[in-house]
């Protein structure tokens, strides 16, 4: 991956590891914006490390058009209390980490605003991550399908699927990691609770030199 060249990934939610490796590297970043929705991906799940597994969090969404919904209508449903759901699971899986205090009361929002759309929840997530990691957070949205404002891309739409998850990422302590080992590749909120401001350092220098 060239880092002077922009990058063009899917949207996602608290995107894993490799995905904000993939931006840190790159010149400017581009979301698809012109694409359908995919269930079973990271567009809107993410996954953590709990005391006794990996797990793995949706966000349940309605889909108007079915499958063939265009991304950025795909609404959030909240016809079951997930936002709290997932708040306690973080609460549970998190709170013994280093830097969980210091950085939840920035994320606390996404658990408790009610965002319309899917799209924007992780659009703003993604600026809400890219600035507590101190990364350029100029986003942008892809010009049509496939294409960004110039001409040369990266195009990393299918780098990133919870079912293949990267391995080429140096380990770092996470909470439970003496009882299950290391576990790579999971939500970046489990890289900024377990490495706070060292987090960012990881992604631009420590996955470089690995």
């Amino acid at each position: 991956m060239s880092a002077t060249l922009p990058i063009l990934c899917t949207t996602a939610c608290w995107a894993p590891v490799s995905y904000f490796r993939a931006w840190a590297a790159a010149s400017q970043g581009y979301l698809e914006a012109w694409e359908h929705y995919s269930r079973q991906t990271y567009r809107n799940r993410y996954l953590i490390l709990g005391a006794n597994s990996i797990i793995p969090l949706t966000v349940p969404v309605r889909r108007a058009t079915g499958n063939d919904a265009p991304i950025r209508e795909v609404e959030i449903d909240y016809s079951t209390p997930w936002q709290r759901l997932h708040f306690k699971t973080l609460v549970s899986a998190y709170r013994n980490s280093p830097f969980f205090e210091y950085y939840i009361d920035d994320l606390q929002v996404f658990y408790t605003e009610r965002f319309r759309l899917l799209f924007d929840y992780n659009q703003q997530a993604l600026a809400c991550m890219l600035g507590l990691l101190r990364l350029p957070t100029d986003i942008r949205l892809s010009a049509a399908f496939g294409q960004t404002d110039g001409n040369a891309f990266t195009d990393l739409r299918d780098a990133f699927h919870p079912h293949s998850r990267s391995k080429d990422l140096p380990s770092y302590e996470q909470v439970f990691s003496q009882k299950l080992g290391f576990q790579a590749d999971l939500s970046i909120l489990d890289l900024l609770f377990n490495l706070g401001p060292d987090a960012a350092a990881y992604l631009t220098e420590k996955c470089e030199n690995f």
